[in-house]
């Protein structure tokens, strides 16, 4: 069993600048993160939550432990889930999101169009990346933000880029606010796929 001061000297790492803090403890432990298991998602109606992430998205509903709360977790994928809970009065984050990969796009354009969900206020127009992925953004009936994607070259379908509310060229957001500050920052989009793509 560890001393009291050998815990001590773990938290002494707290008041380190947090680059050196975080080095230290991944490095002590030697853990490295596998994937993301699960995001949470808060909302204000649960069953309308639930037709949506299941109607609109198509996500399959998990069999789930008994909680004492209203929640309903689906599969996404193979090994992750989105966990969706029903909190009223939580505060939904204007920006903040997640986002599915799709294998078709087109299908679920379609719908979100169909059903007036598509948000361009956070991120502007739905568009094609300099990659040729898809990038699309829409609100659950909560509120919170969900960002639809696909892998580069999935087919679109050229009239989609006639829709006021989709980027006519391939492009990425650009916020206006000239800070771009990020610990590893490439100079273009193909160089920091290249980068990726090789670690």
């Amino acid at each position: 069993m560890r001393s009291y001061e050998e815990a001590e000297t773990d938290f002494s790492l707290l008041s380190a600048p947090s680059s050196l803090r975080f080095s230290a403890i991944r490095t002590k432990e030697n853990m490295k993160v596998e994937q993301i298991h699960h995001a949470t998602i808060i909302v204000d109606d649960l069953e309308k939550a639930c037709d949506f992430y299941e109607g609109v998205l198509g996500l399959e509903p998990m069999n789930m432990v008994p909680l004492d709360f209203p929640a309903q977790f689906f599969k996404v994928g193979e090994r992750q889930q989105l966990h969706v809970t029903e909190w009223p009065g939580d505060a939904h984050s204007f920006r903040g999101h997640v986002c599915f990969q799709v294998d078709e796009f087109m299908p679920i354009y379609r719908k979100a169009k169909a059903m007036n969900l598509l948000d361009t206020g956070p991120w502007g127009r739905t568009r094609m990346l300099p990659d040729g992925a898809m990038q699309m953004f829409l609100r659950d009936p909560a509120g919170n933000l969900v960002e639809i994607s696909c892998k580069p070259g999935t087919p679109v379908d050229a009239d989609v880029f006639s829709d006021p509310q989709v980027a006519p060229e391939r492009e990425v957001y650009v916020s206006g606010r000239n800070d771009p500050r990020g610990r590893r920052r490439a100079k273009t989009f193909a160089e920091a796929e290249a980068v990726n793509s090789s670690e």
